[in-house]
């Protein structure tokens, strides 16, 4: 791990510092989308939705990977170079506010997603899902190490997520999915 913050996560803080540019890199993540696409998604003028677009593809986290023409315009397709969560070097060029706020976006989602899979019955669905909640006390190089843990953990799911999208590609039958993971600092008051 890097003591210092190179370009790439400034780069990265800045793409995650307006709430608009984290969506839209979100759904980028997700899949291949244009920005009248996530516009109507997200119930946002397409002006304001190409803006963020264009910033995150100045800040090199999204690229363009096909146009098509629709009623007579051409309509520029882009999916995501850098996946939405923040390692270390990212959070630390954060300023705390937005910290805070990605945190709150992410936790959120997290809990609809959760709700939602329960409503719908399919969290127990298969035999081989996890779910966990760990508690206890930590030192500091403890609390390093498991985040240094994730942070490969997560890299070897995408890496796996890859692969998965190839065999999709090729005829593999797609499983919906989440995934998230959570390590922080609990309040003292178990």
């Amino acid at each position: 791990m890097s003591d210092t913050i190179d370009d790439t996560d400034v780069r990265f803080a800045k793409a995650m510092a307006h709430p608009i540019r984290r969506r839209v890199l979100q759904i980028f993540n997700e899949r291949v989308a244009s920005p009248s696409e996530i516009a109507r998604e997200l119930d946002l003028p397409v002006q304001n939705v190409s803006h963020h677009v264009q910033a995150l593809l100045k800040l090199e986290c999204i690229e363009q990977v096909e146009h098509r023409y629709v009623r007579g315009a051409i309509e520029h397709r882009y999916r995501a170079v850098r996946q939405a969560w923040a390692g270390l070097e990212d959070v630390e060029a954060m300023p705390p506010s937005v910290r805070q706020s990605v945190c709150g976006e992410i936790l959120e989602k997290t809990v609809r997603d959760a709700t939602a899979a329960l409503t719908a019955g399919t969290v127990t669905k298969r035999a081989d899902y996890h779910w966990s909640v760990i508690r206890g006390e930590l030192d500091d190089e403890a609390f390093r190490r498991i985040h240094d843990m994730l942070d490969e953990t997560l890299i070897a799911i995408e890496a796996e997520q890859a692969a998965a999208r190839a065999r999709i590609a090729a005829g593999a039958e797609k499983v919906p999915w989440r995934f998230s993971m959570l390590h922080y600092e609990a309040p003292d008051t178990d």
